[in-house]
């Protein structure tokens, strides 16, 4: 999706706009849809614009529409992010907690990337 092409990471590896405007653009042609692809990049988007409530209420919405435990995992990383960002480190460990539990027993391939995420609670 064009949203995730519109994302950099920072110093503090936080998702950031590459382009504010045109992410801010590509996120409002996304609201609408009801699916977990629309959500979760919607979500995403407004994560990385620092619109965490909205973040917050699209991702939620994601986590409802998913189908399969790759899903499930990758929005309760998102949702993990935008508890980081807000700086709710409890928030954040808790939702990366159940996306590691569910890696484990169903995608080991992202047991890494999601420990590396609680590691980023340690340095924050």
């Amino acid at each position: 999706m064009q949203i995730y092409d519109l994302i950099a990471y920072d110093e503090r590896l936080r998702m950031v706009p590459s382009d504010r405007e045109k992410l801010a653009t590509a996120v409002a042609e996304v609201r609408h849809g009801g699916d977990i692809r629309s959500l979760r990049a919607a979500g995403v988007g407004l994560l990385a614009l620092g619109e965490y409530g909205e973040a917050f209420e699209y991702l939620y919405r994601a986590l409802d529409a998913a189908e399969t435990d790759r899903q499930t995992i990758d929005v309760l990383i998102n949702l993990g992010d935008v508890h980081r960002y807000s700086d709710d480190q409890p928030g954040a460990e808790e939702c990366y907690e159940a996306a590691l539990d569910l890696a484990r027993r169903s995608e080991p391939d992202l047991v890494a990337p999601i420990e590396a995420a609680l590691g980023t609670l340690q340095t924050a």
